[in-house]
C-alpha cells in the first residue's frame, strides 16, 4: 500500500500542482481536481477516511465526498480520467 503522502507527492505531478496546495484549504480546481484523485486512489489502495483526511486537513466526510466526487468526475471528463489513470498507475508500481 503506498503512503498517502507519497499518492499526494504523484498526483502533484500529475495535475501540476504544489504538494501543499492539495492539503491547503483552497478550492480552485486544479488542486481541488488533485485531492479528489488522492481521495479516490487511497481508498482503493486500503486507507480508511480517517487516515486520508488527516493528512488532506479535512474532515472524514470531505474525504469520502471527495473519492465519490472523483468518481463521477472520471465518467464525464477523460482529461481527470487520464490522470487518475496516472496516479494509480504510479502507485501501484
Amino acid at each position: 500500500m503506498t503512503t498517502i503522502q507519497t499518492i499526494i507527492e504523484h498526483a502533484a505531478r500529475i495535475f501540476e500542482v504544489h504538494p501543499d496546495a492539495i492539503t491547503s484549504p483552497g478550492h480552485k480546481r486544479p488542486a481541488r481536481d488533485a485531492r479528489q484523485a488522492v481521495c479516490y486512489v487511497a481508498v482503493r489502495q486500503g486507507h480508511r477516511p480517517k487516515e486520508i483526511s488527516a493528512v488532506i486537513n479535512r474532515s472524514k466526510n470531505v474525504a469520502l465526498e471527495s473519492e465519490w466526487r472523483a468518481r463521477e468526475l472520471m465518467e464525464v471528463d477523460a482529461g481527470f480520467l487520464r490522470n487518475v489513470s496516472a496516479l494509480w498507475s504510479a502507485c501501484v508500481k
